[in-house]
């Protein structure tokens, strides 16, 4: 019996095996974060995008949220891993909870926007007397990451351009856009 177990141990120093270490979460609550490569966490530029709507001459009208700023400060290389990390409370039970809304990682849409001179924006909606097109954003995938953490990545290769991630854009006529750029 000692001479299985001295073996086992022996197995188990030569494999290299280690026990898992926790990963290291971001400390913000509720912040979309990026992660550099020394393991910390940068926010993504925040903005408050206001759902405003804009008519045309032919009587269609755009629903549309309008970012300021040409480009964002964040910028990711089109060849790295565009990933996204979102601590949350996870006690649903704890008071304190309500304080944090962005709960539901799920709800998070990427918009791709288009760069003005002085503004970025994403047309939601456009309608006129016999059309309406939608704009769906792309969905996320929603990794748990950590104890109480989401590592949240897009689904598809991001080309070049700004980028913004609304939470639940349907819902929310004020809302907060996290924004970054992708570079060639």
């Amino acid at each position: 019996m000692r001479s299985l177990l001295l073996l086992g141990c022996l197995l188990v120093a030569l494999s290299g095996w280690t026990p898992a270490q926790p990963v290291s979460e971001p400390q913000d609550l509720a912040v979309l974060m990026r992660q550099s490569a020394n393991g910390g966490f940068t926010p993504l530029e925040m903005h408050r995008a206001l759902r405003q709507m804009r008519d045309s001459f032919f009587g269609s009208n755009d629903i549309f949220l309008r970012v300021p700023g040409p480009a964002s400060s964040i910028r990711f290389r089109s060849t790295e891993a565009i990933q996204f990390f979102l601590k949350v409370f996870v006690s649903t039970t704890d008071p304190r909870a309500s304080f944090f809304p962005l709960q539901d990682p799920t709800k998070f849409t990427l918009f791709k926007l288009q760069a003005k001179d002085e503004y970025r924006e994403v047309v939601l909606t456009e309608s006129g007397a016999l059309y309406t097109n939608r704009e769906g954003g792309s969905p996320l995938l929603v990794r748990l990451y950590g104890d109480s953490s989401f590592m949240l990545t897009p689904t598809t290769r991001l080309a070049p351009g700004e980028y913004a991630l609304g939470y639940d854009v349907e819902h929310c006529d004020n809302l907060i856009v996290y924004c970054f750029g992708v570079e060639p």
